[in-house]
């Protein structure tokens, strides 16, 4: 586990923004390729919503992402993912920079903030592909009300109860 510098999260709540500071978990999946170093890789990808039986999806809610690889390919610099948060405010922005990509090309980083009226929980992660040409990305923006209990939030397999949006896909490198 290593923790990485400055990394914000912000969701948008109705009148406000919220910033919060993440802190890294780097984990390996194999198969995966390096990414392109000081590539782009930017698009909108389908946004799951927990609002019933089943993760929704509508063809009018999406994400939209946008992460920049460093010169050295060896972090994420920036990221920048949007998604529908049902619950509330709308749509949302969680961002970050100075993610560690493992030699394998893969990332995974969580987070938790004390809200007003509970916690988030957020999590991204991901796996470079095809040479680095293709990120296969999610991300995960969790709430949980005060008093309610959530055994894995960082977790996309579906449950009812907590506030969930989950935005995953591929993107192609841009530049």
């Amino acid at each position: 586990m290593r923790p990485f510098t400055a990394s914000a999260i912000r969701r948008g709540v109705a009148a406000a923004g919220v910033t919060t500071v993440l802190a890294a978990l780097v984990a390996g999946i194999a198969g995966a390729a390096a990414p392109v170093a000081g590539g782009a890789y930017r698009g909108s990808l389908p946004d799951g919503l927990n609002n019933g039986y089943h993760w929704n999806y509508a063809p009018n809610v999406t994400g939209t992402a946008d992460v920049r690889i460093s010169a050295g390919a060896t972090k994420i610099a920036r990221f920048s993912g949007s998604y529908f948060y049902y619950c509330g405010a709308g749509r949302s922005t969680l961002t970050g920079h100075s993610i560690a990509i493992t030699a394998r090309g893969t990332f995974y980083t969580t987070a938790k903030r004390r809200a007003r009226y509970g916690i988030d929980y957020y999590m991204l992660s991901g796996r470079f592909l095809d040479h680095g040409r293709k990120l296969a990305i999610s991300y995960l923006a969790d709430f949980a009300s005060t008093g309610e209990h959530v055994t894995n939030p960082y977790s996309t397999v579906f449950r009812q109860g907590p506030c969930e949006s989950w935005v995953h896909g591929t993107l192609n490198v841009t530049r």
